[in-house]
Formats: structure tokens, C-alpha cells, sequence
């Protein structure tokens, strides 16, 4: 086993930090178990179910849209969250951010189709 510029067996460096009175646990840090794709999987479904929902149904009451809305946007900023935790890469996180929440927009009827690219060009900044 080679350890920077150390080479020996595990015991051989673990013995060589504590004896020189080092912490063995400040070196070695336990591996991240991956994020589990349910994770991923839930709050892509919300987002979705709220773009249908606004794309299917005609004219729902303000109040049941507005609720609809906030939950697919908490939804994309969990997915987006994940996305982070997972990859730590914040390109990817809001781009699918921006991405989710314009669609929503989209769906909502506040942006139309066509003044989609504009406005990714300007939340993109």
C-alpha cells in the first residue's frame, strides 16, 4: 500500500502515525455511501406531476395552482439538491434548477414557449 510519499502494509502506516502521536481518524475519512436513486426519483415525479398538472387541467382555482406551483418548485430545489450532494456540481444543480422552474412557468402559462431561451438567458447570469 502506498500512502503519498509512505510505502508499507496498513499496519505499517498506521503504526507509523500513531506512533509519531497522530490521530489515524484525521487522515482516513470513511467512504460516502451514494445517494440512494429514490432520492432522485421522488422529487423528479413532483415536478412532473406539476407540469401535467398545469398542462392537462384547464383553468385550476388560484389557490390549488399557487399550491401546486410552490410544490413543484420545492421539488425542483430538492432534486437540484441532490443533484449537488451527489455530483458536487453546481453547473449541473442550477441548470436543472432554472430548467424545472421555467418549465413550471411555462406550463403555468406566465412565460410562453417561444420566450423560453430568452429568459434562460437571463436567469442564466
Amino acid at each position: 500500500m502506498k500512502l503519498g510519499p509512505m510505502e508499507g502494509t496498513p499496519e505499517e502506516i498506521k503504526g507509523f502515525i500513531q506512533d509519531n502521536g497522530l490521530q489515524v481518524e484525521k487522515f482516513f475519512q470513511a467512504h460516502e455511501e451514494p445517494i440512494s436513486t429514490i432520492w432522485f426519483v421522488v422529487p423528479a415525479v413532483i415536478v412532473i406531476t406539476s407540469i401535467a398538472f398545469f398542462t392537462l387541467l384547464t383553468m385550476p382555482k388560484s389557490g390549488t395552482s399557487t399550491f401546486v406551483f410552490l410544490a413543484g418548485c420545492a421539488a425542483a430545489l430538492w432534486l437540484a439538491t441532490n443533484i449537488q450532494l451527489r455530483f458536487k456540481n453546481i453547473r449541473a444543480s442550477r441548470g436543472v434548477l432554472i430548467c424545472c422552474v421555467l418549465f413550471l412557468l411555462v406550463a403555468l402559462g406566465v412565460i410562453n414557449p417561444s420566450d423560453l431561451l430568452a429568459e434562460a438567458r437571463k436567469w442564466k447570469n
